[in-house]
């Protein structure tokens, strides 16, 4: 089964980069959880519909959403402040564990 993206999904932000967050709305049951817990206020939704990137330059990647997402609706992309930061990285290196 392949997962292709929708153009809305797959969206270039006016920065000429491809927006940080990716929501697969046909995934998106609309539980405003991504929402509520976003620390940037990167996400909204309006009425009934779907998850919405409302404001991609605010994204830190810190993953949040995607990681409290119960249908695995969000993606968020690689290379931002904090992915970067973390990428290849196991907790027990940062906590200097050997």
């Amino acid at each position: 089964m392949t997962d292709q993206l929708t153009s809305r999904q797959a969206r270039v932000s006016l920065a000429g980069q491809p927006d940080p967050v990716v929501v697969r709305e046909a995934w998106c049951k609309g539980c405003d959880i991504c929402v509520e817990f976003c620390p940037r206020g990167v996400l909204s939704r309006e009425d009934q519909g779907p998850v919405r990137v409302s404001n991609p330059s605010a994204c830190t990647h810190c993953r949040m959403c995607e990681l409290l997402c119960p249908d695995f609706a969000i993606t968020v992309r690689e290379g931002g402040p904090v992915a970067s930061r973390t990428r290849g990285k196991t907790d027990a290196g940062e906590r200097g564990v050997r």
